[in-house]
């Protein structure tokens, strides 16, 4: 997960890299993920506060997408930010199911609460875990549509 992490973060960076504001990238571990799961270890977040443009990768993004995927802002203060997620027909064994999931970051500690609803299964998944921030440099913006 540490090689799709860095990837990860040079994609996302030269993604947010073309506004103008300093995007910043979270590093966010649910204290439950792992590798083989639908709440993976490492979710990563860049965020541009300015321009209001979030985009979130782990390892069902890629999985699903192949590459980072939008996520919509669906409150932000001085002190808290929450992005969500949706992510259509996962494929899981001989069903799919679409996963909405949501991060809600308490910005000056780094703490978090992570959930993810199956709506196909009425399941959730409740969490807690941390986030690191870090400043997304701006890179080159990826040729790649």
């Amino acid at each position: 997960m540490r090689k799709l992490g860095l990837a990860a973060f040079a994609v996302l960076v030269s993604v947010a890299g073309h506004a103008a504001a300093k995007p910043v990238l979270y590093d966010c571990s649910p204290s439950s993920g792992a590798d083989n799961s639908i709440v993976q270890k490492q979710v990563l977040i860049v965020h541009d506060s300015e321009t209001g443009e979030a985009f979130v990768n782990d390892g069902v993004v890629m999985h699903v997408y192949g590459a980072p995927t939008k996520a919509k802002i669906a409150s932000e203060s001085a002190d808290w930010v929450t992005f969500t997620w949706h992510i259509e027909r996962l494929k899981m064994g001989s069903v799919s199911a679409d996963l909405d999931y949501r991060i809600k970051l308490h910005k000056p500690d780094g703490k978090m609460t992570f959930s993810l609803y199956a709506p196909s299964f009425s399941n959730q998944i409740d969490d807690v875990g941390r986030c690191t921030a870090k400043s997304a440099k701006a890179g080159k913006k990826s040729s790649k549509k």
